[in-house]
């Protein structure tokens, strides 16, 4: 083997050596911000739940729903210890709420919306919990702009029109706890 043969054979060599080293720095990378992520939503689930078994119980479901929807497990842990935490101490806490994730993440999955914009519909319905009404803003225009026909489906739930729904809206009168059971 001439010296120019032997000098590639050693590049490729130590390209190939500083590649492979690249891919297990990246993974390794990769396995350390997923445990994180993980670190962080289960914390978020602990402080959003108010036992041992709720918090299984919280993250069983989601790890459940998110595998057989196919929707990424850490984005949907995430939202529901949101929406957890966010209907606490509300008329709607426990199964509904359990019920409206779970909507929340079908339709989701059905439409094919990316992670951010499940997360935006479930930071609306957060905000409709924490502020006790909901507002034209979560619901036309957060919600709404999400998920095609929400708001003729949420009116058909309360019993109304859109017109009224409207009104009801305009006017601050819809609870929280209405909007949100009806959603579920």
């Amino acid at each position: 083997m001439d010296k120019s043969s032997k000098s590639a054979s050693g590049s490729i060599i130590g390209l190939n050596g500083a590649l492979g080293a690249f891919v297990t720095i990246s993974s390794a990378k990769a396995a350390l911000n997923n445990a994180l992520a993980f670190d962080r939503v289960e914390n978020r689930m602990r402080a959003a739940t108010n036992s041992t078994e709720e918090f299984n119980d919280k993250t069983q479901k989601a790890a459940r729903l998110a595998n057989r929807l196919g929707v990424d497990l850490i984005s949907a842990s995430r939202g529901f210890a949101t929406l957890t935490a966010a209907t606490r101490g509300s008329g709607v806490e426990g199964a509904v709420t359990d019920q409206l994730f779970e909507s929340i993440l079908k339709t989701s999955a059905a439409l094919s919306l990316t992670a951010d914009e499940t997360n935006s519909v479930i930071l609306a319905f957060g905000q409709v919990a924490s502020k006790g009404r909901a507002a034209a803003e979560e619901i036309r225009g957060q919600i709404g702009e999400r998920i095609p026909g929400f708001y003729t489906k949420l009116a058909g739930a309360l019993g109304k029109t859109q017109a009224e729904l409207t009104k009801l809206l305009d006017q601050g009168l819809l609870s929280s706890d209405e909007a949100l059971a009806a959603s579920a």
